[in-house]
């Protein structure tokens, strides 16, 4: 009986591996982003709250000519950052995560040159470099998550805040912190109102019916796939994964709070 229940759930999921890779352009008072990811999640999100991070920096600078980011997401874990040669400040960043501390540093060392960038930058020095007075303030700063991308909207009763370099998820009826992360993948919410936050591809926090947070990670080398990564049926979550030798399903059965990632067929 389970394996037909299983069977039927991944029939009504309906496995999609084809990505296609999201675009999506920000514009807040003089900066831009364009940002460019492998799917919906929100690592778009974080590229919004870093157009308006960057807005409040040249606001403490008093600079009012435009800039722009380019926010392009490729599978390297090392970003790579570089200037474009444009009359105004363009920063292209190629990134597998965006980093707002990153970017806020690299942006401030443009502003400070008034635009005017050598052609031999030191990317390393620049990261290096303690955070100056006006990025601490910046910093210091929350940023309510973004609900302007139709398929990243929510409406439940949790969202997050970006403060102190941190993702701060809270109830917003009580203003309850329920969690502090430094990174967050992927942010939705399933029956009840329950969030269920990504750290990362491979692992995730939720609230089981009983109202505790729990943190589950995939077995071995499974991760989360870029495409159609989750769906919900009755009592049980779906999701689809990129295992080492094969893409697959996992269930979270809410009801008695486990997960089944290693499923044989």
């Amino acid at each position: 009986m389970i394996k037909q229940l299983i069977i039927f759930l991944i029939c009504v999921f309906f496995v999609n591996i084809d990505a296609k890779n999201v675009t999506l352009h920000h514009t807040s008072g003089n900066v831009t982003v364009h940002i460019s990811c492998f799917s919906y999640r929100e690592e778009i999100n974080k590229g919004i709250i870093i157009g308006e991070c960057v807005q409040e920096l040249s606001k403490k600078y008093n600079y009012n000519d435009s800039i722009e980011i380019f926010l392009e997401m490729i599978p390297d874990q090392h970003p790579k950052y570089f200037f474009r040669n444009k009359k105004n400040i363009f920063l292209h960043v190629n990134a597998y995560n965006f980093d707002l501390l990153d970017n806020l540093k690299i942006i401030e060392f443009a502003i400070l040159k008034k635009g005017k960038i050598p052609t031999d930058v030191n990317y390393n020095e620049i990261l290096r470099g303690a955070n100056s007075k006006q990025i601490s303030q910046v910093l210091m700063l929350p940023v309510e998550r973004p609900n302007i991308v139709k398929e990243l909207s929510n409406n439940s009763d949790y969202s997050y805040r970006y403060q102190n370099n941190k993702f701060n998820i809270y109830n917003i009826k009580t203003n309850e912190n329920l969690l502090s992360s430094n990174s967050i993948y992927l942010f939705c919410t399933i029956a009840y109102s329950r969030p269920i936050i990504f750290i990362n591809n491979h692992q995730f926090y939720y609230q089981n019916l009983n109202g505790d947070l729990k943190l589950i990670s995939f077995s071995g080398e499974n991760k989360l796939s870029e495409n159609l990564p989750i769906k919900e049926f009755n009592n049980f979550v779906l999701f689809n994964i990129i295992g080492k030798e094969n893409n697959n399903i996992a269930i979270l059965n809410l009801n008695e709070d486990k997960l089944l990632d290693n499923l044989k067929w």
